[in-house]
């Protein structure tokens, strides 16, 4: 894991929790994910965004922030100038 990972882990959980209480885990997350996109992703795939093994590709990173009303640039890089509201 890197901490670009784990950052952006940590930002992702925290729209979540500012914007969809009721995804509480990976099951939850892809599940949601998959009706917003065409290509879906794993349970696994989920679980690896929330707990910082792995980041999304930025398509993937662009629906997310699109879907959790967050900027791109926040959910990514994490900029306290573009903090969620």
């Amino acid at each position: 894991m890197t901490q670009e990972n784990i950052t952006f882990s940590e930002r992702l959980k925290l729209a979540l929790q500012d914007k969809h209480h009721h995804i509480k885990n990976g099951t939850d997350l892809a599940r949601f994910f998959n009706l917003q996109h065409l290509h879906g992703i794993s349970v696994q795939t989920a679980h690896k965004w929330l707990s910082g093994r792995v980041m999304p590709s930025t398509d993937k990173t662009a629906i997310l922030a699109a879907w959790l009303h967050v900027p791109l640039h926040w959910l990514h890089y994490g900029l306290t100038s573009a903090e969620p509201n």
